[in-house]
């Protein structure tokens, strides 16, 4: 399996109203993919809850294998996810990995 994170921010001089706006655009373009994109195992995304700290909105996608995030990736409802993102976002960042080097138990 693997696992692949992206964190990104919206632009920062978007009022209140066209962030919050923004964020629901994204939300509603991401929510969509897991019905058309096949390889898509587990789809996860959320917006946080500290709203001046951190990343504005994430995700955690699940695949197989690497074949599978790369048809991902290029699949073009995810393009049009991302031309959206691309409007709106100032930065972000992604992390994928197959194996985590340790794992704990919640209590």
């Amino acid at each position: 399996m693997i696992k692949h994170i992206v964190f990104f921010n919206i632009k920062p001089e978007y009022s209140p109203e066209q962030k919050q706006k923004a964020i629901e655009e994204i939300i509603d373009a991401l929510s969509l993919l897991p019905q058309k994109i096949k390889e898509i195992k587990s789809y996860e995304v959320f917006t946080n809850i500290e709203k001046d700290k951190g990343s504005d909105i994430g995700l955690i996608g699940i695949f197989e294998n690497q074949e599978d995030l790369n048809k991902y990736r290029q699949h073009p409802a995810h393009q049009e996810a991302v031309e959206i993102i691309n409007k709106h976002k100032s930065s972000g960042t992604f992390i994928d990995y197959s194996e985590p080097h340790f794992i704990t138990g919640y209590n």
